[in-house]
């Protein structure tokens, strides 16, 4: 019988807490372990932290797993849980970053049905920082895979969420087919850019063009635009005299894992720009 399973072969889910109170999770033989990606707000001369995401890698023995490792190895009812399960540590472990003031950029699956828990695992969360007397975080939102799901559906989750004074991320701009119809009909708060899209932006001249515009004009709307997947040096300055107000990418900062110690300092643009030696914004 496979390690983890019980007899009718499911996988058992148990989650650990160590001494400084990171949460860990194990299904099967795996190991989930929180790690968080910062995102930065662009200054004139300055990147500074404003928010992170968050992801959960899968180790096991104490390596970490390839991508699909852990997923395919589990059936269609353990995949649900394990997305329970990350989000569980998403929250959990998100107060022992050590600053105040920092945003959560939150996953949301506009096709999953799994609305109430994530607006439970919100306001725990703002009750936990509150009980440890921290500041609350302003939530953002990365609602993902909304290419199947009903629009309806999709303006109903955003005002639920705002009504719960969540602010309203809307993910893959550029990638996902449906984004620019649902977006001005739930008007987002911010808008994150998709890898893939600006990628393809930065190999030419004209879409660049382009792309100062449709930055321009998302915020006269009011938008945030956040511009994920900073590669290197050039992308980032592309995304800097486009306008974009946040950045988000390995070249700026990858992610690592919770309980490091994550620097509360800012990063030069023009070191950055210049390819000088950068500040690590997570130090071990």
């Amino acid at each position: 019988m496979p390690e983890g399973a019980d007899r009718n072969g499911a996988a058992e889910c148990a989650i650990s807490i160590d001494e400084i109170g990171v949460q860990t999770a194990r299904i099967r033989n795996f190991q989930l372990r929180s790690f968080y990606q910062p995102i930065f707000q662009c200054h004139r001369h300055s990147l500074e932290i404003c928010a992170v995401e968050h992801a959960a890698k899968a180790f096991r023995a104490g390596e970490p797993c390839g991508e699909q490792e852990f997923p395919a190895s589990l059936n269609d009812d353990e995949r649900q849980m394990a997305k329970n399960v990350e989000a569980t540590l998403e929250t959990a472990n998100f107060s022992n970053l050590g600053l105040e003031g920092l945003s959560l950029l939150m996953r949301c699956n506009a096709e999953d049905g799994g609305v109430e828990r994530r607006l439970a695992d919100f306001r725990g969360l703002n009750w936990m920082l509150g009980e440890l007397g921290l500041e609350p975080p302003r939530f953002g939102c990365a609602m993902l895979d909304i290419g199947n799901a009903d629009t309806s559906r999709v303006e109903s989750l955003a005002e639920t969420l705002r009504a719960d004074g969540i602010l309203i991320a809307l993910d893959n701009f550029g990638e996902e087919p449906r984004v620019m119809e649902v977006l001005p009909r739930i008007a987002p708060d911010i808008v994150r850019i998709s890898t893939r899209f600006f990628a393809d932006i930065c190999r030419n001249k004209a879409t660049i063009s382009l792309f100062h515009a449709l930055v321009g004009t998302m915020r006269n709307d009011g938008i945030t635009v956040l511009v994920k997947g900073i590669e290197n040096a050039g992308q980032l300055r592309i995304a800097l005299d486009a306008g974009a107000d946040q950045v988000q990418g390995r070249f700026l900062a990858d992610f690592a894992p919770v309980g490091s110690d994550m620097d509360e300092g800012v990063l030069d643009i023009d070191e950055m720009l210049g390819g000088r030696k950068k500040l690590v914004p997570f130090r071990y």
